[in-house]
């Protein structure tokens, strides 16, 4: 009841402007019938009810919190829809005139009125009955008194439509309360949602920040592990400069081989970061994909033969257009995961055109991935079991890499595979336009470079004594600092001038190495050509370090793009 008493009283300040409206409208078009006192009284009389309805309805929104009075409303309410029907119904009996055009206006408005009142008060049948009798029945006896056939039919009809008109609103009403009672088990079963819907908010936000703590290690676990990585490096670099022609060169070898492998990992686990940083940005090219093709035979051949397996790469005189650095992980990670999970048997690597661009697929015999994995091989750290070869098994974020830098590159994915009969991977291109190639750069010199100084600052001191021994060995003067405050009180000092600044982005205190960059170049007086060098894998860290507009490179770095960094600095 008081949800259908508060629907009631909602519609009262429409049904009071349109009574008022039409009041006013019946006056204008009776104004030429000489009864004006009588119609300006009665128009006074409509705006004094009209009055006093506003001042019931003011006093319900006041007070309609008070469930228990709802009947006692809606019985307020009724008397004075009775008092409003009747001063309407009234004007059919006052300004009731023999003329046509009297009649029709009286009959028009009255009509217009009931039929009003269906919807006004379709929430409360007593309400329309009160209102809807006093318009009508009046009106009609007024013309059956008359007497004659016009108004007969008039009062006839009238009086028939009486009926017609209760029977729709009490159709409308019955569907109005089914509404009603619709509506409230939904809001039932909206507040049991709503509470399900925060017992999964809860649990996902638990979720969330379990992961966020899950990145956060990985990040602060990656920054470290990467730090004795690239001391390990850069020692072995410089131990291999110093045992040159000895035996035990070798030794020196496999531990920069075994330190690769660890580097791998932690690049698998950098790319997965950068890309979900939006750090990196595809550069889109036209080139020929027998590059690529001709890369990955060079480069995943031998390692075929090495396991046992056959591996053929089909060329192709196709022109692609793409990201190529981009496009070549994608590939090579297809191609270190055939290697990985096939025991016997071949790769085959291969192009084939399709609509509107080319298809580079890498098939294999290996294990092969059941149908219900096929999505999850997609997801970071997720992997296959392989049982049949004794292998490192990685991260499993190769397939995740291929995934970000598909969508990335809007490239479509294909994977059809059968467990024991192999997989067929492969990767959708646009086709590109061919154009003549320009001649490659000739490859750097390093061996005799100019004298050069470089001012390095880490806040670890094993990657600073390392780094110190390299550049060294290699004939560079070298001032390493811990800091900014350090470095500057060490240029100061030593009237040191570096030609090349290279700085960790992630110092003590809080300091970032683009601070130190701009501390030397104020102390300098003009820009020194600098790099920044992390091991931080965090995406926000990334994205800092990527706006400052610096050379970016990751550690662990290799010794031969250390040196080669140098060169383009020195050289810019």
């Amino acid at each position: 009841m008081r949800e259908r008493v508060r629907l009631l009283f909602e519609q009262l300040p429409f049904a009071l402007i349109s009574n008022f409206a039409i009041s006013c409208g019946l006056v204008a078009m009776l104004w030429g019938s000489g009864q004006r006192d009588l119609l300006l009284g009665w128009l006074i009389a409509v705006v004094v009810l009209g009055l006093a309805r506003w001042v019931l309805l003011r006093s319900y929104r006041h007070r309609r919190d008070d469930s228990s009075g709802s009947v006692g409303w809606a019985r307020l309410y009724t008397v004075m829809a009775l008092m409003s029907g009747g001063l309407m119904g009234a004007a059919g009996v006052l300004f009731f005139q023999n003329q046509l055009f009297t009649l029709s206006a009286l009959a028009i408005v009255l009509g217009v009125m009931s039929i009003g009142s269906i919807m006004l008060h379709a929430a409360y049948s007593p309400a329309h009955i009160a209102y809807v009798l006093p318009v009508i029945v009046p009106f009609a006896l007024r013309c059956l008194l008359e007497l004659d056939i016009v108004h007969l039919t008039v009062g006839g009809i009238v009086l028939l439509f009486l009926p017609a008109n209760l029977y729709l609103a009490r159709k409308i009403q019955g569907g109005l309360i089914e509404s009603i009672d619709l509506r409230f088990r939904n809001l039932a079963l909206i507040h049991e949602l709503t509470r399900q819907k925060e017992l999964a908010e809860k649990a996902q936000a638990q979720a969330e920040q379990a992961n966020a703590a899950r990145k956060r290690f990985f990040a602060a676990a990656s920054h470290d592990l990467r730090q004795p990585v690239q001391a390990l490096e850069l020692f072995t670099a410089a131990l291999a400069l110093d045992l040159r022609g000895l035996p035990s060169l070798h030794l020196v070898e496999n531990i920069r081989s075994a330190g690769r492998e660890l580097s791998e990992l932690l690049n698998a686990l950098l790319d997965f970061s950068k890309i979900d940083a939006a750090v990196v940005q595809p550069v889109v090219r036209d080139f020929p994909v027998a590059d690529l093709l001709k890369r990955m035979a060079e480069d995943f051949g031998p390692q075929a033969v090495a396991h046992g397996l056959r591996c053929r790469v089909v060329g192709s005189a196709a022109w692609v257009r793409s990201d190529p650095v981009m496009l070549e992980r994608i590939v090579r990670n297809f191609m270190s995961n055939a290697i990985k999970y096939t025991r016997t048997g071949k790769i085959l690597v291969g192009c084939r055109r399709v609509q509107g661009g080319l298809r580079i697929e890498v098939h294999d015999t290996g294990i092969g991935i059941p149908p219900h994995q096929h999505e999850n091989i997609f997801n970071e750290f997720f992997q296959l079991d392989n049982p049949e070869r004794d292998r490192q098994k990685g991260l499993g974020l190769g397939l995740a890499i291929v995934d970000g830098l598909a969508r990335l590159l809007g490239h479509p994915l294909t994977l059809r595979s059968q467990p024991l009969r192999g997989s067929m991977f492969a990767v959708s291109v646009p086709l590109g336009v061919p154009h003549a190639m320009p001649a490659a750069a000739p490859l750097p010199v390093h061996d005799n470079m100019p004298d050069a100084s470089i001012l390095l600052v880490d806040d670890d001191p094993t990657i600073r004594h390392a780094a110190t021994k390299l550049l060294q060995t290699w004939g560079y003067d070298v001032v390493a600092a811990e800091s900014a405050a350090e470095a500057l009180q060490l240029l100061r000092a030593t009237g040191f001038r570096p030609d090349v600044v290279l700085v960790d982005y992630r110092l003590r205190e809080g300091r970032t190495g683009v601070e130190v960059i701009s501390a030397i170049h104020d102390h300098c007086g003009h820009p020194v050509p600098a790099a920044i060098i992390t091991g931080d894998t965090a995406p926000e860290r990334l994205i800092e370090a990527k706006a400052s507009g610096f050379p970016l490179l990751h550690k662990p770095l290799s010794a031969a793009k250390l040196r080669a960094l140098i060169f383009n600095l020195l050289r810019s």
